[in-house]
């Protein structure tokens, strides 16, 4: 068995306790929080990460769930510079991880900075949810909310898919796309990356960073953490020379924007762009009234909700809206 060092005694070190037991030997504890230092659990003590010697051969388990656990990843990496192949995060199973992340079927490479890029590249390439069944016919994907390249990459692996056009809103982000393109060489000529976000209007924005690549929004609002300008343009405009270039194609669009879908949808619409889709795929996210998202307030939602419904049915799409009852779900459309 090997040694551990686990990180985080909250409500799933005692579910899992048994199973961590049997699973490592010569356990540490350890804990951010000071009311726990010094306390005993099952017989050891739990220490403050400061105690601790970072630079031995042990396996450092992170038992949180996944925004918890992305503040001590970054916490270990950047403090005690615990090397990314020592950390296990336990997210329903004993899942080590890597700074890499290779797609078994289509050979692609991401490289990780979080356990959030962790988790985009587990829901394009495993669970396959920007997955939508087009056959045989070529298409041109447009996706806005590229994030750090996954869903573009994986596009771009299909052999009918002739071009990729992504849209970034951040700068970082944007960055960190570029290089996990690069890494993949015999598909990245099919990618055509553009560093803004789009929306239903031209402007520069300010946009809060504190929180997580996958997660952040033109909707945020808050004072605190750190801001950078980012620039965003109306959709319809962007995409429309696009359309243009390809005008007997058939385009994907893929939309997730933490937020923006409903003002990207109002500018396609408007422009009667909307209609030149054959399939639309993405996240739609209970906005708050445009400031917070991620709520669980279905009468906030449901105008939202049915905003998306009349762009769908308007434009003569069969849909699917998943996760109606929730802050957040997918959409699937397509003209028969």
């Amino acid at each position: 068995m090997e040694k551990a060092i686990l990180f985080g005694v909250g409500k799933n070190y005692y579910k899992l306790s048994e199973v961590l037991h049997k699973e490592y030997e010569n356990i540490l504890l350890v804990d951010n929080d000071p009311a726990k230092w010094g306390t005993i659990v099952d017989g050891t003590k739990i220490y403050s990460p400061k105690e601790v010697n970072w630079s031995g051969d042990e396996v450092v388990v992170i038992l949180p769930g996944i925004f918890i656990a992305e503040g001590i990843l970054q916490q270990l990496l950047n403090e005690y510079q615990v090397p990314f192949e020592r950390i296990v995060f336990w997210e329903g199973g004993n899942t080590r991880l890597s700074p890499f992340y290779k797609d078994k079927k289509s050979g692609i490479n991401i490289k990780l900075n979080s356990l959030v890029d962790y988790s985009i590249c587990r829901e394009v390439f495993e669970f396959k949810e920007y997955e939508l069944g087009f056959g045989e016919q070529d298409v041109i994907v447009i996706d806005i909310g590229m994030n750090i390249g996954c869903a573009s990459l994986y596009y771009a692996s299909l052999p009918n898919v002739k071009y990729v056009y992504s849209f970034e809103l951040v700068q970082d982000t944007f960055d960190q796309a570029l290089k996990n393109i690069e890494m993949n060489p015999n598909i990245s000529n099919k990618i055509i990356a553009h560093n803004f976000g789009l929306s239903n209007r031209d402007e520069i924005i300010s946009v809060n960073t504190t929180t997580f690549s996958g997660h952040m929004t033109i909707y945020n609002q808050s004072d605190s953490g750190n801001k950078v300008e980012c620039k965003i343009k109306d959709a319809g405009e962007a995409l429309l020379p696009i359309l243009e270039q390809h005008p007997n194609s058939k385009f994907l669009l893929k939309v997730d924007t933490e937020g923006s879908e409903y003002d990207i949808f109002d500018s396609l619409d408007q422009k009667g762009l909307l209609s030149r889709m054959s399939f639309i795929i993405g996240e739609w996210h209970d906005i708050d009234s445009g400031c917070n998202h991620h709520t669980d307030d279905i009468f906030t939602q449901e105008p939202l909700l049915d905003k998306l419904r009349q762009f769908f049915v308007k434009n003569d799409f069969v849909f699917k809206l998943t996760n109606v009852h929730s802050g957040i779900g997918y959409f699937y459309a397509f003209h028969i």
